[in-house]
């Protein structure tokens, strides 16, 4: 099993959140309001660096995991927006 973490332009989330019911994910984790420092430059929720990210998560099956990226990645060519994805493998304990 892998983890799936996205970080996106918080503007942008619900959309990839339609993009993930559209493939068939049934659940994820959603942290808004990410502050921090990238490679788009600050984004801090203030005045003089405005903007944050959000960070969504959901658990995939191995088999899975290929497929839902490339039809995130389609959607982000879609509508160029700048995102981060990452997997890493997960164990289940309960």
């Amino acid at each position: 099993m892998k983890m799936l973490m996205a970080i996106i332009d918080s503007s942008r989330k619900e959309e990839l959140e339609l993009v993930l019911q559209r493939a068939g994910v049934q659940g994820w984790t959603e942290i808004p309001h990410v502050r921090g420092m990238g490679s788009t430059g600050p984004r801090l929720e203030s005045a003089a660096h405005p903007g944050s990210s959000a960070i969504i998560q959901t658990l995939v099956e191995d088999e899975r995991l290929q497929p839902l990226v490339e039809v995130i990645l389609s959607y982000c060519g879609q509508c160029s927006e700048h995102i981060k994805l990452l997997h890493w493998d997960v164990t289940m304990v309960m």
